[in-house]
């Protein structure tokens, strides 16, 4: 059930439009595909007969609907299953450090839901002030950490497709 919510809820949180968040999403299926080797085409956000033979071949695979619905439904339940939380304290401020140096308020910065994903990736939300003092509200993001020397991790934060890359668990 704890699976089920979580993937609710991560689909209700991309932003913009609903065109714009069904594009973003398409694009994240696609990426999914690729990483499991049942898509070779461009990501473009745009679910045609290269993406419609993906979602197929995986359905056949792992055992769901052939549609991109049950693609997504299927996958967030096992990225949610699988995800732990982030308790790594010099991993966590590392991350919360290369986050917050993109922020117009750093100081202002509240985290949330650090996890980390079975593939490694990690993902969180940050709500922090703009010009105005406001907090925007959470927006998600994604990370990769490089462990180094000493103890001390180099992190690289993408933000795009944040949502869709931690949904469905892609690099």
């Amino acid at each position: 059930m704890r699976a089920i919510i979580f993937s609710i809820a991560m689909l209700m949180a991309i932003s913009g439009s609903p065109a714009q968040g069904d594009q973003m999403m398409a694009a994240g299926v696609q990426l999914k595909l690729r990483s499991l080797g049942l898509y070779s085409g461009e990501i473009d956000g745009r679910i045609g007969p290269a993406s419609r033979s993906g979602i197929t071949a995986a359905a056949e695979r792992f055992g769901f609907p052939p549609d991109m619905e049950s693609l997504i439904a299927f996958f967030a339940d096992q990225t949610a299953a699988s995800a732990t939380p982030l308790s790594d304290g010099p991993l966590k401020e590392s991350v919360e450090s290369q986050v917050k140096r993109d922020l117009r308020d750093p100081w202002s910065a509240q985290f949330r839901n650090l996890r980390v994903l079975e593939s490694g990736l990690i993902c969180g939300e940050v709500n922090a002030k703009n010009a105005y003092g406001a907090y925007t509200g959470f927006e998600g993001f994604t990370a990769s950490a490089i462990l180094s020397v000493a103890g001390h991790y180099m992190v690289v934060i993408v933000s795009a497709f944040a949502t869709e890359r931690c949904l469905l668990d892609v690099s």
